[in-house]
């Protein structure tokens, strides 16, 4: 069974992958709606993943396996 904390770096790093070739399309298109929509739900995705995270790590203390990570795009 793979821990919590590593379950979700996983996913977050899942939604960065799908994210990248977006934004690129995204910065190529500012005027495509349905690619900025994509973008905010893949953003979000990431915003709850990464709250999840702090929240295990506030709750249990920091260790090497659940440490926050902070992402940042461009």
């Amino acid at each position: 069974m793979i821990p919590v904390s590593k379950a979700l770096k996983m996913r977050i790093e899942e939604l960065k992958t799908m994210r990248k070739p977006l934004w690129e399309r995204f910065e190529s298109n500012p005027t495509e709606i349905q690619l900025a929509a994509e973008l905010r739900i893949i953003d979000d995705l990431i915003a709850d993943c990464n709250e999840k995270r702090n929240l295990r790590v506030s709750q249990n203390g920091p260790n090497p396996d659940s440490a926050a990570v902070s992402v940042l795009w461009r």
